[in-house]
């Protein structure tokens, strides 16, 4: 790329691109794991990163300051369902749970088990909270939400990836 176009062609997603043979033997077709519906929103954040330097911290940063501008007009916990995608959340004590039953008196429902990590490189994703986990045969009750999280079930195993933001603004 350098040697055609330069060294100003040396960008993110030039270095992307260095990764998809990667991914797609492992995922198969790019339609199975494209975030195509998510990238019109990632040009908004690109426009708010400053320098090169930190990226990752900026962008949370950027993401939090515009949540504190839009703040959520229901509480937390009446983002939550016995239905996918709105039922899996992390409690205060670190679990996660798939919520099977909500009613008025709370939430109940399966917790599950952190069984290996999503990815390893630059960093193990456990770090982020994000993982494939296992359904446990222990039903929690009473259970009181935190953080929301997308879990999707792949043959027994559930991905978690909590989303991200301080506790209260989630």
């Amino acid at each position: 790329m350098e040697t055609l176009f330069g060294q100003q062609s040396l960008v993110y997603n030039i270095h992307a691109l260095l990764h998809l043979p990667y991914y797609i033997n492992l995922y198969g077709c790019i339609d199975n794991f494209s975030a195509f519906p998510f990238e019109s929103h990632f040009s908004l954040l690109k426009k708010r990163i400053k320098t090169s330097n930190c990226t990752f911290k900026q962008s949370v940063n950027k993401l939090l300051e515009l949540r504190s501008l839009y703040p959520r007009k229901s509480p937390l916990s009446s983002n939550f369902t016995d239905r996918s995608p709105n039922n899996c959340c992390i409690t205060a004590d670190g679990k996660v749970v798939i919520l099977d039953q909500c009613h008025q008196m709370g939430y109940c429902g399966h917790k599950l088990r952190f069984h290996e990590n999503l990815y390893t490189d630059p960093y193990e994703s456990k770090v982020l909270d994000i993982g494939i986990s296992k359904r446990t045969p222990h039903h929690v009750k009473n259970v009181t939400p935190v953080r929301k999280c997308v879990c999707i079930e792949d043959g027994g195993n559930f991905i978690v990836i909590p989303f991200v933001g301080p506790k209260e603004n989630i």
